[in-house]
């Protein structure tokens, strides 16, 4: 049986590496507040990759982006995917 092909990608900005630099180090951190949850991106690479792909609309509060607590698991699950290291 022919292998097949994977699907092609529909991203329409590049895909970062994560960060190499402090390899013990995560990439994001993400704190539980109740009513929200912050992400906050621990080194250049992951603030990059967050303002690149988050809406303009985006609220954040300091350097972390602001998620509805209904959002943070698939957000961390997509984070990880993507290569990510989130404590």
């Amino acid at each position: 049986m022919p292998a097949l092909a994977p699907a092609p990608r529909v991203a329409q900005k590049p895909r970062l590496q994560p960060s190499k630099e402090g390899m013990n180090e995560a990439d994001f951190r993400i704190e539980n507040h109740g009513s929200i949850f912050l992400l906050d991106p621990r080194n250049t690479t992951a603030e990059t990759y967050l303002r690149d792909n988050v809406s303009e609309e985006a609220l954040w509060f300091g350097g972390a982006l602001v998620v509805e607590p209904r959002y943070a698991a698939d957000l961390v699950q997509a984070l990880q995917t993507e290569g990510f290291r989130i404590v």
